[in-house]
């Protein structure tokens, strides 16, 4: 029995693989009736590895699906065109995130504010508590 080769040539979203001795019976098996081959419509593929079922059933055509199965499932699907009426929600939500930043700006700042007061006052505190402390330890001491 000759030694098989793969070929593969591809139909529609497949690639249609087989496994025979030479070109002419691939392209048998594929039923066509032009020289894929010299039209570079088809080839012989090294990697023995792409198809092994091929090898199981000599002359028998294997297809499998173009590409990876995430490419077919991650491929990015277009985006409707939005309507006139998507258009005018869109841009009065975007008014809204912009005022809703412009609030959240100046509580910030307000807040902000309040906190630079509280720990001024803070300061003050821990300031009059060490001088009070430091105070009564000298009086203390000096008995």
């Amino acid at each position: 029995m000759p030694k098989l080769k793969l070929f593969k040539t591809v139909i529609g979203f497949h690639d249609a693989f087989v496994a025979a001795p030479s070109r002419k019976a691939a392209l048998a098996a594929w039923g066509a009736s032009t020289d894929l081959f010299t039209a570079g419509l088809a080839e012989e593929v090294r990697d023995a590895d792409s198809c092994t079922a091929a090898f199981e059933a000599p002359g028998t055509v294997i297809t499998t699906k173009r590409g990876s199965a995430k490419e077919w499932s991650d491929r990015a699907r277009p985006k409707p065109r939005p309507s006139s009426k998507c258009e005018i929600a869109r841009q009065r939500l975007d008014d809204q995130l912009t005022k809703l930043e412009e609030r959240r700006a100046k509580t910030m700042a307000t807040l902000d504010r309040q906190l630079d007061a509280l720990r001024r006052k803070r300061d003050a505190a821990e300031a009059k508590y060490s001088a009070e402390r430091t105070k009564l330890e000298a009086e203390r001491d000096a008995l």
